[in-house]
């Protein structure tokens, strides 16, 4: 990402900060402080890794008593976002909120700790135009996007009597590049061009698996246990999903709109005399055209006995 943000001008290097140079950024649980430091502060790379390494120095250095909830102190985290963000914006903008309205747009993932599922909430730095979503501060952004089950307590954020459990969005979420693509769909729309999807990652790959389990595994699946974290915090799946979108762009490029995520090669199977079926395909098309109130993709499923003709139908309508 350093390597990114510099523009190369003769022998002067430049540094930009990433609202100068992505549109959208979007993190979950560490990356998401980052990604506060970087769109949110607006901070160059080279002064974000600087303030991360301070941050780190001060949350990760003192370990809480044996039977906590969670192995840091919260308390310390939120002491050391505010730090940055008073350092970054002036004395008195310990507590300033979220969203702003220009610069990079920015959004971490968390989760309702009491409703969890794969579909993360989003803590933006702008007002979306549908479900902006709670205008949080930014130290309760950064607790939230950092709450690891076991690193950090659960955070409550919103207003009083309609406050929520948050946690991180590591479990679900570890990979939030489908969001990013869904977000920059609504804010600038479907004939926007896509230049470039950098997805960072978390590191190397590990193999999940367990043996046969032995006497104290079948009373105590701790191996059960850690294959199901792990599958749970994958984050390969989502980047080879986006990789086997954007397969057909030149040089693993994917310059076009954003539209393009919905156009697939199908195979050549096509009957040389199709009866057109007015009715089904005018009904596919509608539910595939309908504006999109969530972020799961739209699926149709045709039902029909065998030999009625699903599978032409379906190619009809990719033609």
């Amino acid at each position: 990402m350093d390597e990114a943000l510099v523009t190369t001008s003769g022998n002067c290097r430049q540094l930009r900060t990433a609202s100068c140079f992505a549109p959208s950024l979007a993190c979950t649980s560490t990356g998401g402080l980052i990604a506060l430091l970087l769109g949110r502060l607006r901070l160059s790379v080279p002064e974000a890794i600087d303030k991360y390494r301070i941050l780190s120095a001060q949350v990760f250095s003192e370990r809480k008593g044996f039977g906590k909830d969670g192995t840091f102190k919260a308390l310390n985290l939120e002491k050391a976002i505010k730090s940055v963000a008073q350092g970054k914006l002036g004395a008195g903008h310990a507590d300033k909120r979220m969203f702003i309205n220009e610069g990079c747009k920015t959004f971490v993932c968390t989760m309702p700790a009491k409703h969890m599922n794969k579909e993360p909430r989003l803590f933006r730095t702008w007002e979306a135009d549908k479900y902006p979503g709670y205008n949080s501060t930014i130290w309760e952004a950064a607790r939230a996007t950092s709450a690891a089950p076991v690193f950090f307590k659960r955070i409550c954020i919103g207003d009083p009597g309609l406050q929520e459990e948050f946690v991180d969005a590591s479990m679900g979420c570890n990979n939030p590049v489908r969001y990013l693509i869904e977000e920059a769909q609504r804010e600038f729309g479907l004939v926007r061009e896509v230049g470039y999807i950098v997805s960072i990652g978390t590191g190397k790959r590990k193999v999940a698996g367990f043996k046969a389990p032995g006497l104290f595994q079948r009373k105590l699946p701790l191996d059960l246990i850690n294959v199901l974290t792990r599958m749970a915090t994958d984050s390969e799946v989502e980047a080879s999903v986006m990789k086997a979108r954007y397969q057909n762009f030149p040089d693993g490029t994917a310059p076009a709109s954003v539209h393009a995520l919905y156009y697939f090669i199908y195979p050549s199977y096509r009957v040389n005399h199709f009866v057109p079926r007015t009715y089904p395909l005018e009904e596919i098309r509608r539910y595939f055209q309908a504006p999109q109130t969530t972020v799961m993709p739209t699926i149709v499923i045709l039902l029909g006995i065998g030999g009625c003709g699903k599978s032409q139908l379906a190619l009809e309508y990719y033609q």
